[in-house]
């Protein structure tokens, strides 16, 4: 037994959309065609207008004749019309002034001269040249000849071909007088001696040479003995250096017993050595000593101990990247060094205060130690505001009036040492302005609205920069910025 059950296939339907610049062929339209299964197949056709495109040209001219604004119809790839409006401006002749300067009157004046400049346009040249005067130069001399005594006078050429005038006044210089005051206890060599020499510059040179009696001299020392035997004065006659009696009186007193007293403070921890002994506890020591001429001497020593105290403080604990933090210490103890930690770096010196740039936000720890082993230690953090500062402005106006003239990166010029690129484009992607390795907030670095000597239109242009920060971090970033006229 064979069933056979048969079902319904229902027809089905295509659509299609397409576009097209003939008026033409705007419109829906039906085919009624038969699938590979024998039933039927419908193809809808939607067709849209697709409108002309046009084309807007900015040039200029310094030929009137050029200028205006000129249409044409041209067919683009897909075969609609193409507008191109081409627009054309006059471009005004440009004038240079030169100056100069001459000392041949012949050559004083002004003169004009009309050349032709790259555009194709006309480009005066004015220059002016002014007299250049004479120069004079005045000399101050002196002399001990009276014939060369007086006021001379040079005329010269300078470098540029000028007459230059040297005016030089002689004046008379007067023999010089030196007194020397000298000592001797030779009688015989005692009283004024004059000597008539030549100085460096060939004039007289009078020495007077005053010589007083050095009398003998007397030198009393004071000894001290611990022995009564040895106590009293001396007396002995000697030469000294420079052949004169010089008398040395020697008393010796008695020396009686001898006591030092001694404090020192030391940091809790550590010890003193007193007399061969490491003390460490705190109080009240005594010994029975020696003096260098033997007699006794009692010698106290008060110990006293401290805790070590160290603060660390900050001029600012929170910072903008690329400014300056300033860490100081207070401490109680004396002749001491530090040993800073900054960055994971140890920098041991002697500088109770250090200033620093951080480029992150960190913990800056000390430590201080004194000569007797005594340390202590403290800790701050800084923390750094990392963010950009950098910015461009989003529209300059380059009018030459003397505000806004430029397009140029601005900023923390600490942060940002130096821009490595900066690049302008218009909207098709033309290259229209290119500096490198420039730095912030210089106006003369900047672009000023022209391309290729030619002041460009008002409208929106693209920019693009890379800027090192001081860590050696490149930033890139572009945006868009308006030129207006």
């Amino acid at each position: 037994l064979v069933i056979i059950t048969t079902t319904l296939l229902e027809s089905d339907t295509t659509e299609l959309f397409l576009t097209s610049c003939d008026v033409g062929e705007v419109g829906i339209t039906e085919e009624l065609l038969t699938n590979i299964a024998g039933c039927d197949s419908l193809v809808i056709i939607t067709t849209t207008l697709l409108e002309s495109d046009t084309t807007e040209l900015f040039l200029t001219s310094c030929n009137v004749g050029d200028v205006g604004v000129t249409e044409e119809l041209l067919t683009n790839s897909i075969g609609c019309d193409s507008l191109v409006i081409t627009t054309t401006t006059f471009l005004e002749s440009d004038t240079t002034e030169l100056f100069l300067t001459s000392c041949d009157v012949s050559e004083v004046g002004t003169t004009e001269e009309l050349l032709i400049n790259s555009s194709g346009c006309d480009s005066l040249v004015i220059i002016t040249t002014t007299l250049l005067e004479s120069d004079t130069t005045e000399l101050f001399l002196t002399s001990c000849d009276v014939a060369n005594v007086g006021t001379t006078e040079e005329l010269l050429t300078n470098s540029a071909g000028c007459d230059s005038l040297v005016i030089t006044t002689t004046t008379f210089l007067e023999s010089d007088t030196t007194a020397l005051f000298l000592t001797s206890c030779d009688a015989s060599e005692v009283g004024i001696t004059e000597d008539l020499l030549t100085n460096s510059a060939g004039c007289d040179s009078l020495v007077i040479t005053t010589t007083t009696f050095l009398e003998s001299d007397t030198t009393e020392l004071v000894l001290t003995s611990c022995e009564a035997s040895g106590v009293g004065t001396i007396e002995e006659l000697f030469t000294n250096s420079a052949g004169c009696d010089s008398l040395v009186i020697t008393e010796v007193i008695y020396e009686p017993l001898i006591g030092t007293v001694e404090t020192i403070d030391i940091c809790e921890g550590t010890s003193f050595t007193w007399n061969g002994l490491a003390l460490t506890s705190a109080g009240q020591y005594e010994t029975l000593l020696q003096t260098a001429s033997g007699c006794d001497s009692i010698a106290q020593l008060s110990l006293n101990t401290f805790e070590p105290i160290l603060e660390l403080l900050a001029s600012a604990t929170e910072i903008k990247l690329g400014e300056e933090v300033t860490l100081t210490t207070e401490t109680n103890l004396l002749n001491t060094d530090y040993e800073w930690v900054l960055g994971g770096a140890d920098t041991v010196c002697i500088c109770p205060t250090l200033t620093l740039e951080p480029l992150r936000s960190s913990v800056y720890e000390v430590a201080v130690f004194d000569e007797q082993g005594c340390t202590a230690t403290d800790e701050v953090q800084i923390a750094v505001d990392e963010r950009v500062g950098l910015y461009l402005p989003n529209a300059f106006s380059p009018n030459n009036d003397g505000f806004n003239d430029s397009f140029f990166p601005q900023g923390n010029a600490d942060q940002f040492p130096i821009v490595k690129l900066f690049r302008v484009f218009d909207r098709w992607g033309g290259l229209m302005f290119e500096r490198n390795n420039i730095g912030l907030n210089n106006p003369t670095d900047g672009w000023n609205g022209q391309w290729r000597g030619q002041a460009l239109n008002t409208g929106v242009y693209i920019y693009y920069i890379e800027a090192e920060r001081k860590d050696g971090e490149v930033y890139k970033a572009y945006g868009d910025v308006l030129l207006s006229r």
